[in-house]
């Protein structure tokens, strides 16, 4: 159960992610003449990959002060629920504040992302290589393709404000599948993690 958690939680966060970046090109073809949206469309991208990116660093950095020995499940619950915030925004912001509705995504996002990975480790620590494989990889085959054909089909049949609402409200689900996670989980390090860790780094 806990890795299956896990595993849900990573492929929402997937699906946010791949859909974001197949939504937010469509969303500036509607406000901006499509030379402009589509010299916009890669500095969004690249601002919200990369924002990403600095969140997945400093998660991992704040882990490892624990010296990955309790990961906190608030910490997943508070990233993903802070995601909520800037993706409800995002349709409405028109200008710097829409840059920093897609950042704060970014970070919000990619800060949950070493946690997740951390209590996959603890809850098969038997099969740490195994529940990565299932956190990173597996996770992004559910999460990632079906996120364009779900955003196309609500744009489409209702708005594409309410196709880019679809990822605020799977990080809400997310975030309160946090909260379904076992508290073992944030127990003193299993001896299986403590080997690996000097490794990670």
């Amino acid at each position: 159960k806990p890795l299956t958690l896990l595993v849900s939680l990573a492929a929402i966060r997937y699906f946010i992610a791949i859909g974001l970046s197949f939504a937010l090109p469509v969303l500036l073809r509607e406000r901006l003449p499509e030379e402009q949206a589509l010299a916009r469309s890669g500095l969004w991208l690249a601002l919200f990959l990369g924002c990403s990116a600095l969140g997945g660093i400093a998660g991992a950095a704040l882990l490892s002060r624990s010296g990955a020995r309790r990961p906190r499940r608030r910490s997943v619950i508070a990233s993903l629920a802070l995601a909520v915030v800037p993706l409800v925004l995002l349709p409405w912001a028109q200008g710097p504040a829409a840059l920093a509705a897609v950042a704060a995504a970014g970070l919000a996002l990619g800060w949950a992302n070493p946690t997740v990975v951390a209590m996959g480790h603890r809850a098969t620590p038997e099969a740490a290589a195994v529940a990565s494989s299932l956190i990173l990889g597996f996770s992004w085959s559910l999460g990632g393709p079906v996120a364009p054909v779900v955003f196309e089909a609500v744009a489409g049949a209702i708005s594409l404000t309410a196709g880019l609402e679809i990822f605020a409200l799977a990080a809400a689900i997310a975030a309160g599948l946090g909260w379904l996670l076992p508290e073992e989980l944030e127990a003193e390090a299993v001896p299986a993690l403590q080997q690996e860790t000097p490794q990670a780094g």
